[in-house]
Parts: C-alpha cells; sequence; structure tokens
C-alpha cells in the first residue's frame, strides 16, 4: 500500500506524493442471474414446482427419504423391467396389463348410467362424486338439446309416445280375440282362467329341500320333523332258503377266546356313508359280520364285514346327530340315543322303532341290561341316571346323587351292580334297582371320565379321564389301580372310546389327533400307534372272533378296518397252528365248512356260454366258443370238446405271462380225464349231418384269483357254463352250407320238446348233460381235516386230496397231490362223506343260477 501511494495521479504520469491517500470503490459484483424460488422445490438438481415434484421410488427400495403423499407412495411402477426382477411387481400387479381398481357399482346401475351417459350426454361419475359430461358438450360441439332423449322430452313428444302406446294397447284388449293373431295381446288370455298347477319335485331336489328347511329350522330353534324310515340297501332281505340278511354265515362262528392277538398293523378297508362324522360303532355281538355306526348326520348305518363290505340298512329317525348306540344280546335288536333328546329302540332287521323313550331328556349314553332286556340305563344331561321300561315306555326308577351330566353306565359284580361317571369328576357304584349308592369315590387330582368299558374277563374297570390318560380300578370293589395306568395320548374334550383286546392283552384308544394307541396290559407300554384319520378318532372296537382285525371310526365320516399279517407272515405255521388247535380257521370257519361258493352266468357277452364262479376269493372265468367243422373220420356221428386252462398273470404270485404253466397243464389233464371219463357230454349231440358236419366246442378257463381249491372251481365253471349251453339248430344244404332251420310250425311242438328245445327260442337248443361232477379239496393238518383249503392253508398241508363225486354220491375220482403224510382210510372216507354233502349244496346253487338265467331271458324275450 505504501508503494501505491507513491504513485502520482498527475497528467505528467510523475509520481504522486507519498503522503496522499488512495480511495477503493466497494463495488458487490455477482455473476449468478436472478430466479424466483418461491413454491420451487429441487429435484435431482433441478427446480421443479412443488405440485409437480414426483419422487417416485425404485421397486426394490427398502427405505423412503422423503414423506411422500399416497398417490406417490402407490404409483405404479414405470420404465423397463429389470430381466432379473420380473417378480417384483407382482404384488401391484392384478390385470395383464398393470394394476385396475374395482369400483363397486352394481350391474343396474352401471346400465342406467350407461343409457343416461348416451341419451343425455350426461352420468354419474362411477368412481366417486361428480358429474361425466359428454366430450362434445365440453368442447361445444352440441349441447343438451342435440341428445335424442333430452330433445324429445323437452318437446313432450316422449309422454305423447306413451300415452299413445297405452291408448292403443287398451283399444286392443276391448276387441274380440282373434286366432289369427297369435302375438296379439289378448292371445295370452285364454290362458288366464286356468289355475296354476306345481310342478313335483324330483327325489334329488325333495331331499335338497329338506336338507334346507331342515337347516333353517334349526337355525330358527325350531324342533325338525323328520319321516321315519329305513332304506334296504341290499340284493334281497332272505335268500333262497328264507334266511334273514342278518343271519350269520355259516363261516362266522361264536367268539372263542383265542391263545394270542395280534397288533393291527395295514388298513385293508374304508367304509364311508356317512355325510358328517361317526360317534360310535359296534360290532354284531358274538358272530361280528355286521358293523353298526351312529352318524352326526342323524342316520344309523350297519355295514357288511364279511364279504361284499358294502352298507346294509340305514336307519333314519333321529332329526339331529346320534350320540350312543348299543346292541341287544342277540343283535336283533339295538338302542340310539342322539341331540335330538329321544332314545330309540330299534328293529335291527327290519329298521321299524319298536318304542321311543326319555323324550325331552338328552342322554349321553344308553346300556340294555345284560339279563333283562326290556330295561333301559340312560345317563342324562339332567345329572340323573334313568332307568326306562322298554314294555310299557315308563321310567321305573332314576338314580340322582350326580351333579353334573353322566357320561357312563357300566355294570359289574355279575350285573347286579352298575358304575356311572359324570362331569363332576366323581365315580359312583350303585345297586341295581335301589337308588342309593353303594360307593362313592372322589379326589380333587381326579378329571371327569367320558367313557368307560370292562375287560373281557369282567375283573377290570377302565374309564377314559380328561387329563390324557386311561385309570383302572377293579370291578369287584371298584379299588384304584395305579399301576395300570395308560399314557401317551391326547383325549382332552373327546369322549374317545377304549377297548379291550379279547385276549384281555391289548387297551387300545383313539385320541384328538386321528391315531390309534395300542397299549400291553402288563406293561401300560404303547405298543403300537398309528394314524388311521384326519380328524378325532371317536371310536374302535376289536372284532369279536377275528382277533387280528380292528375297526375304528372318526368324525371325517369314515369308518376303516385294520388288520395285522406281521406274526402271520413271519411265522404262518404256527399262526395257522394256534387257530387249528382252537378248532376254528384263520377266517374263522370251522374246520369242515367250506366258504360262501356263487355262480354267474352269460357274464361274457361274446361267448355262447360263459360262467364266472367264486370259491371265496378263488374266482374262475370259463367261457364256451361253437364252431362247426367237418365230421372226423374215426367218429363221423360225434363231435369234438377241447379244453385250455390258464392261469392269468396277476392271479397268484406264482403265475408269470407267457407259455402255459405247469399247474395249468396239470389242471387241464385232469379236467379232460373227468368230463371224458364221466360221460359229461354225449358226443353225439354235436352231430349236424353224420359224416358231414358236426359241432366243436372250445372250452377256455381263465383262473383270474388263485386262493385254493382251483380243482373245485375249475371243474364248477366247466360244468355251469355248459349248462347254459344253448346250440343253433342248422341244416346242410345240397351245396354244403350251413343253413340255420326254420321255424318249426304248431304240429312239430312235439318234436321240438323231445329235441330240448329252448322255449321261446325254437332255433336254439340246451345241450344235456349226462352227468354232473362235483369236486372237494381236503388237506390233512396237525392230524386234522380242513374242507376247501386256502392258498396260504394249502402251502402248509401235510396232504391235499381231492374227490370228485356224482349226483348219487358216487366216487368218479379221487386224487392226493403229494405232501408228507399218508393218506388214511379214515381221511379218504371223511373227504369222501364230505364231498357228498358239498356236491347237494353246489347242485342247488347250480339250479338256481340257471332258474334266474331262464327267468331273466323270457322277461327280455318279445311278447
Amino acid at each position: 500500500m505504501e508503494l501505491l501511494a507513491a504513485y502520482d495521479s498527475g497528467e505528467d504520469g510523475g509520481p504522486s506524493s507519498p503522503h496522499e491517500p488512495v480511495k477503493l470503490l466497494d463495488v458487490a459484483v455477482s455473476a449468478a442471474p436472478e430466479v424466483e424460488v418461491a413454491g420451487l422445490q429441487l429435484v435431482k438438481g433441478q427446480a421443479v414446482p412443488v405440485g409437480q415434484a414426483l419422487h417416485l421410488q425404485p421397486a426394490a427400495a427398502r427405505k423412503v427419504m422423503y414423506n411422500l403423499p399416497v398417490e406417490q407412495m402407490h404409483a405404479p411402477v414405470v420404465g423397463p423391467l429389470h430381466a432379473n426382477q420380473k417378480d417384483l411387481l407382482q404384488g401391484l400387479r392384478n390385470h395383464r396389463s398393470g394394476h385396475v381398481e374395482d369400483a363397486n357399482l352394481s350391474s343396474y346401475c352401471f346400465d342406467d348410467e350407461y343409457n343416461t351417459f348416451h341419451a343425455h350426454g350426461v352420468a354419474h361419475n362411477p368412481a366417486g362424486t361428480g358429474l361425466v359430461v359428454h366430450r362434445d358438450i365440453v368442447s361445444g360441439k352440441a349441447g343438451p338439446e342435440d341428445f335424442p332423449a333430452a330433445a324429445a322430452a323437452a318437446s313432450g313428444k316422449q309422454a305423447a309416445k306413451r300415452q299413445k302406446t297405452a291408448k292403443q294397447q287398451q283399444q286392443q284388449a276391448q276387441q274380440p280375440f282373434d286366432p289369427s293373431q297369435p302375438f296379439a295381446l289378448r292371445s295370452r288370455q285364454p290362458w288366464a282362467d286356468k289355475a296354476v298347477e306345481a310342478v313335483a319335485l324330483t327325489e334329488e331336489q325333495a331331499e335338497y329341500m329338506a336338507q334346507y328347511n331342515a337347516e333353517r329350522a334349526e337355525k330358527a330353534g325350531k324342533e325338525v320333523e323328520v319321516s321315519e324310515h329305513t332304506t334296504f340297501h341290499g340284493k334281497e332281505e332272505h335268500d333262497y332258503q328264507g334266511r334273514s340278511w342278518i343271519e350269520a354265515p355259516k363261516d362266522a362262528l361264536s367268539r372263542r377266546d383265542a391263545e394270542q392277538c395280534f397288533l393291527p398293523k395295514r388298513h385293508v378297508h374304508t367304509w364311508s356313508g356317512h355325510s358328517k362324522g361317526v360317534n360310535a360303532i359296534r360290532f354284531f355281538p358274538t358272530a361280528g359280520h355286521l358293523l353298526l355306526s351312529a352318524g352326526l348326520d342323524g342316520q344309523i348305518k350297519i355295514w357288511d364285514v364279511v364279504s361284499h363290505k358294502k352298507c346294509m340298512r340305514t336307519y333314519t329317525g333321529h332329526t339331529k346327530g346320534v350320540k350312543d348306540i348299543w346292541f341287544s344280546n342277540d343283535g336283533r335288536r339295538f338302542l340310539s340315543t342322539g341331540y335330538d333328546k329321544k332314545i330309540r329302540y330299534w328293529d335291527t332287521e327290519t329298521g321299524r322303532i319298536i318304542n321311543t323313550v326319555a323324550e325331552g331328556k338328552m342322554s349321553y349314553c344308553v346300556r340294555l341290561h345284560p339279563e333283562e332286556q326290556h330295561i333301559v340305563m340312560a345317563g342324562t344331561q339332567d345329572k340323573k341316571i334313568c332307568q326306562w321300561d322298554l314294555e310299557s315306555g315308563d321310567m321305573v326308577q332314576s338314580y340322582d346323587y350326580h351333579l353334573a351330566a353322566v357320561n357312563t353306565v357300566t355294570f359289574i359284580d355279575q350285573n347286579r351292580r352298575f358304575v356311572s361317571t359324570s362331569d363332576d369328576k366323581t365315580i359312583r357304584m350303585w345297586e341295581y334297582g335301589i337308588q342309593a349308592q353303594a360307593k362313592y369315590i372322589a379326589d380333587p387330582a381326579m378329571h371327569a371320565i367320558s367313557y368307560a368299558t370292562t375287560s373281557p374277563n369282567n375283573k377290570w374297570w377302565v374309564g377314559q379321564s380328561m387329563d390324557n390318560q386311561i385309570v383302572t380300578y377293579s370291578a369287584d370293589r371298584l379299588k384304584p389301580n395305579k399301576k395300570k395306568t395308560f399314557k401317551g395320548h391326547l383325549v382332552a374334550g373327546y369322549a374317545c372310546q377304549v377297548a379291550f383286546s379279547w385276549d384281555s392283552r391289548f387297551v387300545m384308544s383313539g385320541d384328538g389327533e386321528g391315531r390309534l394307541f395300542v397299549w400291553d396290559w402288563k406293561t401300560t407300554k404303547i405298543v403300537r400307534s398309528m394314524r388311521c384319520h384326519d380328524q378325532v378318532l371317536m371310536g374302535c372296537e376289536w372284532h369279536p372272533h377275528e382277533t387280528s382285525k380292528v375297526a375304528t371310526c372318526s368324525w371325517d365320516g369314515t369308518v376303516n378296518m385294520l388288520q395285522a399279517d406281521a406274526f402271520q407272515r413271519l411265522y404262518p405255521d404256527k399262526y395257522l397252528t394256534k387257530f387249528i388247535e382252537q378248532g376254528v380257521r384263520p377266517d374263522g370257519r370251522p374246520l369242515t365248512l367250506a366258504r360262501a361258493t356263487s355262480i354267474g352266468l352269460g357274464v361274457v357277452s361274446t361267448a355262447d356260454a360263459s360262467a364266472l364262479v367264486k370259491i371265496g376269493s378263488t374266482t374262475v372265468l370259463a367261457g364256451v366258443k361253437c364252431e362247426v367243422m367237418p365230421a372226423a373220420a374215426d367218429a363221423p356221428d360225434e363231435g369234438r370238446l377241447t379244453l385250455q386252462v390258464e392261469l392269468a398273470p396277476l392271479c397268484c404270485a406264482s403265475a408269470r405271462p407267457g407259455r402255459p404253466s405247469e399247474a395249468a397243464a396239470l389242471l387241464t389233464e385232469q379236467l379232460e380225464g373227468l368230463l371224458e371219463g364221466a360221460g359229461v357230454v354225449d358226443r353225439r349231440q354235436l352231430c349236424i349231418d353224420p359224416g358231414k358236419a358236426a359241432w366243436a366246442l372250445y372250452v377256455d378257463v381263465y383262473v383270474l384269483d388263485a386262493d385254493g381249491s382251483l380243482q373245485d372251481a375249475c371243474l364248477l365253471a366247466v360244468l355251469a357254463a355248459l349248462s347254459s349251453l344253448q346250440l343253433h339248430a342248422v341244416t346242410l344244404d345240397d351245396a354244403g352250407n350251413i343253413q340255420k332251420a326254420a321255424v318249426p310250425d304248431a304240429g312239430a311242438a312235439a318234436a321240438v320238446a323231445a329235441a330240448a328245445v329252448v322255449p321261446g327260442s325254437p332255433q336254439l337248443r340246451r345241450l344235456s348233460l349226462g352227468c354232473q361232477p362235483v369236486s372237494l379239496t381236503c388237506g390233512v393238518y396237525l392230524g386234522r381235516l380242513l374242507v376247501d383249503p386256502t392258498a396260504e392253508e394249502e402251502a402248509l398241508l401235510e396232504a391235499q386230496l381231492t374227490a370228485t363225486v356224482d349226483a348219487e354220491g358216487g366216487i368218479l375220482g379221487f386224487y392226493k397231490a403229494g405232501g408228507s403224510a399218508t393218506a388214511s382210510q379214515q381221511r379218504v372216507q371223511q373227504c369222501v362223506e364230505a364231498a357228498k354233502l358239498r356236491s347237494k349244496e353246489v347242485r342247488g346253487l347250480l339250479q338256481q343260477a340257471l332258474d334266474q338265467a331262464a327267468a331273466a331271458t323270457a322277461a327280455a324275450a318279445p311278447s
């Protein structure tokens, strides 16, 4: 600064005085342009009006650094989509073209606004408040008067048109009816005098309406009226011998305590027919050939267990779900109680309701007195045990010491006492017929017992406790046995059934998760746990005499059958020995009883004759094909019969596809020898013209299921097919061509009868058989004779004997298929005698099948 001050500002350019101060300019200089920043916002380095500022976030953004309005926060993603991020927009996209918002607008309102918009040019906005105006009105190209509806309304033409139309209709209605004008207004008037007839509902519609009305009445709290009826689902209620359908088959014996029961392992069958859950199941007493089930749909069904495993009868009488059922001692009657507060006494055979008691009282359990079958004990909801007499329908006694609903009633001590349990968490023992209680058990640690039963030896009483365990008491003094407590299942809140095996070795119960638990009685340990149902398993029952079968039911509406097979597969000889020593077979038959047999004729439509024979599970199909052949030189007046046996690849484990097996060749040889030796078919019947033509019969036998006694089933199938064979009456013309015989006139009736012509079909004649042989296979095991053995039994037999007899009981053949044991004279005589008895039964079945086929043919023939 001192140097600057030394310079002078004179004109001569010389330096100025050093003491003269220099003045500096104080000027502010700015190079930035003037910008108005009011109402602007800086977005990505640019000033954008606040109203137009958009902060669009990436679709995968995890954080938002701005306080975004809702419109921008939910704005659709714009721009190209990354190839590896195709799933980012799935949550926002609800249409193939993007995101579409729905408007809650009915179709009527939409049509109304649509028509109004096109008629007047103005309509309400479906998305909210306001109006939608036509674009021509907005742009000024058109006005409201340019729209047809507005113009017509303004000029009054629409009202005049309506008045004119009404006047024309009135004048037309006053004119007389003209049939030549079918579309006139008066053309509908002739139908006005006819009453409207309601169309009858179909069976399906009526059932739906009944269910719908029942649901409405139930919601309204009204009592639903249900017609008391029953439906039989079987083929016939009585067989050809007059036996009822509830009669136990011959192979279903009364229960015999086996030495050892086997644990259930695999599922073998499922019964499904209830529309809702199943609350309880009961086997038919003693035989166990039927199974009764109580459903929450108000229906009770009884199922076949032995043969076809179908529903036999449905009992309908309860308006609500069925809670409990109980058979009488002989099984011809049973009790049921339901949530409709009624106890009904049913006839098992006819489905008739014999009596109804306890109306208005909700009963949780019902039991018939084991000796006095007309007495009913019912545990009710009103804290009482009611004793009813079914003959008079009156309540004869009541036991009312409980403080809550009674759950179970169980008879003990030779039926002189009974035990009851309740929701009051007590156990009470009563003297039958005396209102005073004999014993009372209560403990703060006890829980309510929902189900109770006794052991087969009547020594122990067990109950299903609500603390997920099964408790045990002695049946005489009702003393608790704390060592016999069974745990591991979950039953809290469910009245799951408890059951014993018939040898008292196992205790089983269901649980709330659909599992079946089996405990060992001695060790109280779980020996088997398996899932059987999808919902809670309510009931389980051990079969009365087939000790390896168990039935279960659940709230999923199904009933399952379980069976044990591990012991049988590992030790087949021991398994069979345990039954034979008890005088019974594994399938429940006695040693000298054959399996159930059925014969079906005409099962193959392409064959001239066919028969399907079933002996137990053994199934054989026989078919006959007839062809015309030239007469043989050595037998010009005889035909030919050819037989062939084939084992289907799936009929047994040893059968293989391909060339015929040795067993099939052996059966073919045996059957041909029996037919030829017994003279079953006289081949001279097959002659059409001696020396020229004859019939050739080809009999094909197919074994569909080989489960023992193959020769018996094959011979019966061949015999049934040949018995139903009808040959065409044919002749040869002069040229040697086959021609069908003409229908005989009335004068040739005697000749027709002599030729065994089929009635109603003069061109057909039935083949007459000279003999009807019937064979029976028996086996020797442990020195005992087993009639009609199964395949599993045949593999263990010491000797196998087959006897063939005719209708008079004459022996046509006897065959022994090897074996280590010798056939003594006593065993041979026993086998022959059993074959004679079997022959009478089989011939009766064959004649019945032939009569049914003839009746069906006569009914199908035109009149």
